[in-house]
């Protein structure tokens, strides 16, 4: 459930602040994972700097260490965003 509403979240997020066009949502499960997800958007991205100061992101990842999983960001103004979520 917390992995579903982090990715409800991320989705959320990008519909009100990205500006994004084209939205990509990657759900894995091999062997080496149990679930990854990889949400990708090209939107006007936000400095990586940004990121450690907002309550959101730090909101989303103390859920997903609360469950083990690894939550990743990388993002550059005005190329969008990917975030990848991995579930072991």
């Amino acid at each position: 459930l917390s992995l579903y509403r982090c990715v409800q979240e991320i989705i959320n997020n990008i519909n009100k602040h990205s500006k994004a066009t084209y939205v990509s949502v990657h759900f894995i499960s091999n062997q080496n994972n149990k679930l990854a997800v990889t949400i990708i958007d090209n939107g006007i991205g936000f400095e990586d700097e940004l990121k450690e100061d907002n309550y959101g992101i730090r909101n989303l990842k103390s859920r997903m260490q609360q469950i083990h999983a690894e939550l990743s960001i990388e993002s550059k103004l005005n190329k969008g965003t990917k975030i990848e979520i991995s579930y072991n």
